[in-house]
């Protein structure tokens, strides 16, 4: 097996989505014999819940500063004060002015130095970089163009120049799409999450390989036991609804069209339940209070603060449905949540909300439950159908073990092993 070097700025005990993917391929690939040097940054104030358990004795962790006060950034101060503060001076400031681009752009100069080290000392020649941020991919693109004595795999989850919540200006897609091209061409392998993405990063098609997401299985199993355990035999009389994540990004654009049908339809909400778990910004929080009179006096949402993975799946599991919810921007439309394989694996009823793309063709080919595309269907007809369903009896026949990451580590192995 091939030693390889991974770097990922955003790497446990970074708190976020980004962290799952690569965290969870390590553990399985280590376990097929890779030797595995990960490069990334310093996180101080983040929580231990993301920390590889167990670390292999054939994975090793190199931290380096990033030139950026990355830590600060994300660190929970336990006083929204200064949380609002923090944000905005990192927003209006910080980021606007000195990282335009991405938090790790200053990053280069010690990426390079230490990626340089780690070749000449192990003789690795396989060099792996996901993003975003993207800056990175850029830097390790530049290193292979002026030295190409490596083999550059460029692992992309999100959409880089076209993201149309992060503004631009005119020098600045300038820049980025210089990058991006330089990116593309001086490297061997771009590996996408989806095929959605092709666009958004054209290059030719013996350079392009699918690797989705995908669920780590042990730690479902655990949840699922722990469910089992320590959950009383309780079951809310209502339908349970549970969204997990945040609602930003376009994702409140389907959670108000949903909040508007049962505001103003005839069903009885008294036994309908939409539990929020994760961040609601503050002014979605007043709109979604000041406009669903109704649906507040009776109850009807629930909002809880981010848990850590293991409770919001609990609260999943206890849920008769999950809740998807896509972004209404048409780039977002290649789009798979993470947690719909989680959902798949467990056989949970899923109510997506989107605008067609991917995420409708999965929900829809592995018969998850109800794909309702807001540009075509109406929610007002779809709604009271769906509430119909007996979602104790529910499941899905159909096999989800090519998406946990044991196989999709596999995958990567071949793809490495190969070069």
């Amino acid at each position: 097996m091939k030693s390889f070097i991974l770097v990922s700025f955003s790497f446990p005990p970074y708190e976020a989505v980004a962290s799952n993917r690569w965290s969870n391929l390590v553990e399985e690939m280590a376990k097929l014999g890779h030797e595995i040097h990960v490069v990334t940054v310093n996180w101080m104030f983040q929580s231990n819940d993301y920390l590889i358990k167990n670390l292999p004795s054939n994975v090793f962790i190199h931290r380096i500063g990033s030139g950026a006060p990355h830590s600060l950034k994300f660190a929970n101060f336990n006083f929204k004060v200064l949380n609002y503060l923090r944000d905005f001076v990192f927003k209006y400031f910080i980021d606007k002015f000195l990282y335009p681009f991405d938090i790790a752009q200053k990053w280069e100069k010690k990426l390079v130095q230490k990626i340089s080290e780690i070749k000449n000392e192990k003789d690795i020649k396989v060099v792996v970089v996901t993003g975003g941020p993207f800056s990175p991919n850029y830097f390790l693109s530049k290193m292979k163009k002026q030295n190409n004595d490596f083999f550059l795999i460029h692992d992309f989850r999100d959409i880089w120049l076209q993201n149309p919540y992060k503004k631009l200006n005119f020098s600045h897609k300038k820049v980025l799409t210089r990058q991006l091209t330089t990116t593309l061409e001086y490297c061997d392998r771009v590996v996408l999450v989806s095929d959605g993405l092709r666009p958004f990063f054209k290059c030719p098609e013996d350079k392009l390989t699918i690797i989705p997401n995908g669920y780590n299985e042990e730690k479902i199993n655990n949840v699922i036991n722990s469910f089992r355990n320590t959950t009383p035999n309780f079951k809310d009389e209502r339908i349970v609804i549970t969204h997990i994540g945040n609602v930003t990004n376009g994702r409140q654009v389907p959670l108000l069209k949903l909040l508007e049908v049962i505001e103003n339809s005839n069903l009885n909400i008294n036994k309908i339940l939409i539990h929020l778990i994760g961040h609601t910004s503050k002014p979605l929080h007043l709109l979604i209070r000041s406009k669903f009179k109704k649906l507040n006096e009776n109850n009807v949402i629930k909002f809880t603060e981010r848990l850590d993975q293991e409770s919001a799946f609990l609260e999943i599991l206890k849920s008769d449905v999950a809740l998807l919810l896509n972004s209404s921007h048409k780039n977002f439309a290649y789009s798979l949540p993470t947690k719909m394989y989680e959902y798949f694996k467990i056989g949970k009823f899923v109510l997506s909300l989107n605008y067609g793309g991917e995420v409708a063709d999965f929900i829809e080919k592995n018969e998850m439950g109800l794909s309702v595309n807001l540009m075509e269907k109406d929610l007002f007809q779809e709604l009271p159908l769906f509430l119909k369903t007996d979602f104790q009896k529910f499941k899905i026949s159909k096999d989800a073990s090519e998406f946990s990451n044991k196989n999709l580590a596999l995958r990567y192995s071949n793809l490495i092993n190969n070069l």
